[in-house]
């Protein structure tokens, strides 16, 4: 969990766990899918809408005044890929 935290990914899911089965689909994971379809390495945004763990109803948003955002207070990413020129 604290790789996580550090790393913004697990442990396990790392270059030699690739291809992964079965588990969440990381960053990491999502861009080589998108360069082994021969699209541009994808950008990556963030909703900076993210539940608190056990009481999704609750949102770092609201407890931080809007000051947590991005990767790690956000439950969803947004990839923008593009095919080569």
């Amino acid at each position: 969990m604290l790789a996580l935290l550090i790393r913004g990914h697990f442990v396990a899911f790392t270059e030699s766990c690739y291809p992964a089965h079965i588990t969440a689909l990381l960053r990491e994971d999502l861009k080589r899918i998108f360069v082994e379809a021969g699209l541009i390495a994808p950008a990556f945004r963030f909703t900076d809408v993210g539940g608190l763990p056990g009481k999704p109803s609750v949102s770092w948003q609201q407890m931080s005044a809007g000051l947590l955002k991005g990767l790690r207070f956000s439950d969803s990413v947004i990839d923008i890929a593009q095919k080569p020129a």
